[in-house]
């Protein structure tokens, strides 16, 4: 009977644990699915769409308690786990910058798969030459591979189009390719000196924006140098500021460089116009934005005058982007005078140089410079091989080297004497 009951027991436990992992795995639902730009609309996935990569995927709720959102993967794929087995709500998370081209909303679903489809907007036009500048296509006129950028995508091309695809609802910036050696043609669809525009894209809608080039005469000009405080001569270390002044007189937006050259002075600072791209020798500089046609602008740059050698500013304007018609007005040149300053500390003695013979020496006095204001008496060195101090006192040494050598007799006497003693 014991063994009976015992039976009976573990059969209810069995039961019991069999019940809970069924109660478990209903409260652990899977969903899961893809969501992918359907450019084309028909609510399928066809080859050549693509995922929404690591995108926003799902918000799920059960009844109006919010679960969770899941986004997607690398592969436009999301996944949620853990969910109760039924009642859940599953919305697509992109129907606010993207147009829903399969039900964006799922009402009462349980674990299942559930792929949401949308389309973004699309921004595309022609890129060619317009060679006659009139806005329109013409046959002949030549089609332009221009990967355009809008925000960070670049634009696929084709042979004389470019388009972007998928792109969210919003403003979005467009950067006109930079083409060399052409440039945009001068219109309302784009900032000409630039090549940008802000472009407004609505969800799954398109946006045409047609950008046409030319082929521009490129010409740069300096006017005259304005160096300032003016003066006829400037003092050594003295700082002046030079005004460069360019002038764009091409056909096109465009930038330069130009060079302050072979100056020996110091550049301390440059305006806020120009890079310094070497800052020796007078520097070199090159223009931060690109200036419309007939646009000019002042360069101010400051120099101290640290050489006494420096005769002149010399300012040479190198080729912009598109060449240069007339280099003669590309060179500017203003000459300055900088004067060292003399030295006013008085001298305190002046002597004659030494003189030095390959004769006898002379026992007259030697020819001095005129006396000066000092009142020290001046120390003379030795001068040449037969030259001596008393020689240009105009003394006869003669009597003194006698008595030196009575000295100095005397003195040897005296020690060997002493020596002998000792003995």
């Amino acid at each position: 009977m014991k063994n009976v009951l015992r039976r009976v027991a573990g059969l209810t436990a069995v039961l019991v644990v069999v019940g809970s992992g069924t109660a478990v795995a209903q409260d652990g639902a899977t969903i899961e699915g893809l969501v992918w730009f359907d450019r084309n609309g028909n609510g399928r996935v066809d080859e050549g769409e693509p995922p929404l990569a690591n995108g926003r995927g799902v918000r799920v709720f059960q009844g109006k308690q919010f679960i969770g959102e899941y986004g997607t993967d690398a592969n436009g794929r999301y996944r949620a786990t853990g969910l109760p087995a039924s009642g859940l709500t599953i919305f697509s998370h992109n129907t606010d910058v993207y147009a829903a081209t399969t039900e964006s909303a799922l009402y009462d679903k349980g674990a299942g798969t559930y792929d949401f489809g949308v389309r973004g907007g699309t921004v595309t036009g022609l890129a060619y030459v317009d060679a006659n500048r009139d806005g329109v296509k013409q046959d002949g006129e030549r089609p332009l591979q221009a990967p355009h950028r809008l925000g960070g995508r670049t634009a696929t091309t084709t042979d004389g189009g470019y388009r972007v695809e998928d792109v969210p609802e919003g403003e979005h910036a467009f950067q006109a390719a930079d083409l060399r050696r052409l440039s945009l043609v001068d219109s309302p669809e784009l900032d000409w000196s630039t090549g940008a525009k802000k472009v407004f894209v609505g969800k799954g809608a398109e946006v045409r924006l047609d950008t046409r080039y030319f082929e521009p005469r490129g010409d740069f000009a300096v006017g005259p140098l304005v160096v300032t405080p003016a003066k006829d001569v400037y003092a050594l270390n003295d700082e002046v500021e030079v005004v460069v002044t360019l002038t764009n007189k091409g056909d096109a937006p465009d930038s330069t460089s130009f060079v302050m050259a072979s100056l020996a002075a110091r550049l301390v600072s440059a305006s806020d116009q120009v890079t310094i791209t070497y800052p020796e020798l007078g520097g070199e500089f090159e223009l931060k934005q690109r200036l419309a046609p007939g646009a000019s602008v002042d360069v101010r740059l400051r120099y101290a005058l640290d050489q006494a050698d420096i005769e002149s500013f010399h300012v040479i304007v190198r080729l912009g982007a598109f060449g240069d018609v007339n280099f003669a007005d590309n060179v500017s040149v203003r000459p300055i005078s900088v004067r060292v300053p003399s030295s006013t500390a008085p001298s305190t003695t002046t002597t004659a140089a030494p003189t030095s013979t390959t004769g006898p020496s002379t026992t007259g006095p030697s020819t001095t410079a005129a006396p000066t204001t000092s009142t020290t008496p001046a120390a003379v060195a030795g001068g040449g091989r037969n030259s001596t101090g008393l020689a240009r006192t105009g003394a006869a040494p003669l009597p003194f080297l006698v008595i030196g050598g009575l000295l100095l007799g005397g003195g040897v006497l005296t020690y060997l004497a002493a020596r002998r003693r000792r003995a």
